[in-house]
């Protein structure tokens, strides 16, 4: 790490060691552990992080992103389950009301 760090600060980079975070990716039943250091500060390792809205864990297995996506699947179905009960409403209404784009909330966790 110390390379990196070097490195970048030849360049005029500065790398914060408090926003630095690391994370092996191993099929072992045994997390491996990392020690990295940067300026003396030992880096935080991971367990899983977000990213671009996908789950990275350091197993490399993918259930928690697709519990997730059902989550906001049945979470969404859930909201419009009101109008799709409604037996006032028309069916061509309904229809469109399903089709309509929905905005999509970007929400970045960590761990």
């Amino acid at each position: 790490m110390d390379l990196v760090v070097d490195a970048s600060s030849n360049k005029g980079l500065e790398i914060n060691s408090k926003k630095t975070y690391c994370m092996v990716i191993s099929k072992d039943s045994q997390p491996l552990k990392c020690n990295l250091t940067s300026n003396g500060t030992v880096i935080e390792q991971l367990d899983s992080f977000s990213y671009l809205r996908s789950i990275i864990t350091s197993d490399g297995r993918c259930e928690k992103e697709i519990k997730r996506c059902i989550g906001i699947a049945k979470t969404s179905f859930n909201q419009m389950s009101i109008i799709l009960k409604d037996r006032k409403l028309s069916m061509s209404l309904k229809t469109r009301v399903l089709k309509k784009p929905k905005k999509k909330k970007f929400v970045q966790r960590r761990r």
